[in-house]
C-alpha cells in the first residue's frame, strides 16, 4: 500500500525535485547517491510561501511522467528502482528514465517526513553537502550519514519500517511506497481536473467549458491539464477537434512541453487532421525525452500513425544523435537497418 504523506504542520514536507531535464537527485549505478547535491532542490510545497501551489503542481506533473513511464515498462521492470547496477557492455544511456528523478524525489521527501521538521532537514542537507562535497559516494554513505545525523531516528529503526525499508526503496522496482503531500497545489490542479472531466464527457457542456478561462493559466497548469486529457483519451468522437479549435493557446503552442502532450493526445485520439503537428515537432528538435514517447505512440497506433512514424524517421534520422537514432530504430523494428 502506498502512503500519502499528511504531515501535521505546513512546513514539514518538502516537494523538492530535480529540474526537468536537469540534475537528478539519484544517479543510476552501483555508486548511486540519493542526495548528489543540494543544487536544483526546491522550496517545500507545503510551506506558507508564495508559489508553493505552483511548486506542487510542477511536482504533480513529474509524478504523471513517472506513472506514464511505469505504465509503459511495467512496474516490475528492473530499471524502476533507485539502485541500478549497470552491467558491463550496457550503454548507460539505455538506462535513462524518470525513476531516479521522480522516485528519488519521493524518497528524499520521505526522509524529510521522518525528520518531521523542515528546518532540521534543511540543516541536514547543508551538513551533507559540507561532508561529501567534491567526492563520489554511494547511497549507503548518504543514508548512513542521515542516521548518524539523526541518532534518534536510528534508535527507532526507521530504516526498517515495514513497507518503507531503505533497502526496498533502493533495490525493489515499482511505484514509490510513499508519496509527498501535494495538496497545496489543489487550487491549481482542481480547475484543470474539472475541465478535463468536462472534455471527456459523451455530451459536451459548452456553457461550463466556456466559463473556464485558460488564458490566465501558467504553463505547468496547462501541462497538468493536458496530462489529465491524455489519461482520459481517447475522448468521445469529435471532442478533441473541438478542444483544438477552442484552445489555440494549446494546439498551436510553441512550448515543447505543451507540444509533446498535444501531439500525444493527437495520436491517442487518431486525429489525422493534426498529424502534421507531430511531424513538425519531430522535425524541429531531436531530444530523447520528446522524441521517443511520440515514436512509441505512433508505432502503437493506427496504420496511418505507423506510416507517419516511418516517414518522419526517414526524413529526420540524419539530424538525430546516434543513440536516439538507435532507440527509434528499436521502437520501429528497424534494428538491423543501416544508419
Amino acid at each position: 500500500e502506498e502512503a500519502e504523506g499528511r504531515p501535521p504542520g505546513p512546513r514539514q514536507l518538502p516537494a523538492r525535485r530535480g529540474q526537468r531535464g536537469g540534475m537528478s537527485l539519484w544517479s543510476q549505478g552501483p555508486s548511486a547517491s540519493p542526495l548528489r547535491s543540494a543544487r536544483g532542490l526546491r522550496p517545500p510545497p507545503a510551506c506558507l510561501c508564495p508559489g508553493s501551489a505552483y511548486t506542487c503542481l510542477e511536482a504533480a506533473t513529474g509524478r504523471a511522467l513517472l506513472r506514464q513511464h511505469m505504465d509503459n515498462t511495467g512496474e516490475d521492470h528492473p530499471l524502476n528502482k533507485l539502485r541500478v547496477v549497470i552491467e558491463p557492455g550496457v550503454n548507460p544511456d539505455d538506462t535513462y528514465n524518470e525513476t531516479p528523478y521522480e522516485k528519488g524525489y519521493c524518497f528524499v521527501s520521505y526522509l524529510a517526513h521522518l525528520v518531521g521538521d523542515q528546518n532540521k532537514f534543511d540543516a541536514f542537507l547543508q551538513a551533507y553537502v559540507n561532508r561529501f562535497k567534491f567526492q563520489s559516494i554511494t547511497a549507503d554513505d548518504t543514508l548512513g550519514f542521515f542516521l548518524e545525523y539523526f541518532p534518534e531516528l536510528k534508535e527507532k529503526g526507521v530504516e526498517s519500517i515495514p513497507g518503507f525499508e531503505f533497502d526496498r526503496w533502493l533495490n525493489t522496482p515499482g511505484w514509490p511506497p510513499y508519496l509527498p503531500d501535494l495538496s497545496p497545489g489543489e487550487q491549481l490542479m482542481k480547475p484543470a481536473d474539472e475541465l478535463a472531466e468536462l472534455w471527456a464527457a459523451d455530451t459536451l457542456n459548452m456553457e461550463a467549458i466556456e466559463a473556464v478561462d485558460i488564458m490566465a493559466w501558467r504553463t505547468y497548469q496547462l501541462v497538468y491539464f493536458l496530462d489529465q486529457v491524455l489519461q482520459k483519451s481517447p475522448l468521445p468522437e469529435g471532442n478533441v477537434e473541438r478542444l483544438s479549435k477552442m484552445y489555440p493557446k494549446i494546439s498551436k503552442a510553441q512550448n515543447a512541453e505543451l507540444r509533446l502532450r498535444w501531439c500525444q493526445i493527437v495520436l491517442k485520439n487518431n486525429l489525422e487532421a493534426e498529424y502534421s503537428k507531430v511531424k513538425d515537432f519531430l522535425h524541429s528538435q531531436g531530444k530523447q525525452k520528446y522524441t521517443l514517447p511520440l515514436y512509441r505512440a505512433m508505432w502503437g497506433g493506427s496504420e496511418a500513425a505507423r506510416a507517419l512514424a516511418l516517414e518522419t524517421f526517414s526524413a529526420t534520422a540524419p539530424q538525430l544523435h546516434v543513440n536516439v537514432q538507435n532507440y527509434v530504430r528499436k521502437i520501429l523494428g528497424l534494428e538491423g537497418a543501416e544508419a
